[in-house]
């Protein structure tokens, strides 16, 4: 694919898994305990970047991204880092697959199947890590 073609894609739709959605809920509530404005940045934050990581995806074609560690062999994981501030400030990991849902041979979505504190046994493979999505 070149360039110009890679341009011309639209931006891949991102969608998430139910365990996604439910470590969305699970990272909200644990945050809610926090102040409920620091629920909502985190939230907007989260949902935001896997929107760029999606339209940088679109934009580019392929790009080299990190595979993450705790996918099941021989499957196309790939993880983002999201911060919520700073550099010091917490780290959480979205990883992601691209599918093709409309079973044309592309790949139209980003497809969310995990969000978590980078702290997390599931950050390092461990506790359940490779558990099917």
């Amino acid at each position: 694919m070149t360039d110009a073609e890679a341009a011309m894609l639209p931006p891949l739709e991102v969608v998430y898994s139910d365990r996604g959605e439910a470590e969305l809920y699970d990272g909200y509530q644990w945050l809610a305990h926090f102040g409920f404005e620091v629920a909502e940045r985190w939230l907007g934050g989260i949902q935001r970047e896997a929107q760029i990581e999606a339209e940088r995806l679109s934009g580019q074609g392929a790009l080299r991204r990190p595979l993450a560690p705790n996918r099941p062999l021989g499957m196309n994981r790939y993880r983002v880092l999201y911060r919520t501030g700073g550099r010091n400030s917490s780290a959480w990991f979205i990883d992601y697959e691209l599918r093709d849902l409309d079973a044309d041979g592309v790949h139209d979505t980003l497809y969310v199947v995990g969000v978590y504190h980078a702290r997390s046994a599931r950050a390092s493979g461990g506790a359940d890590a490779t558990e099917e999505l």
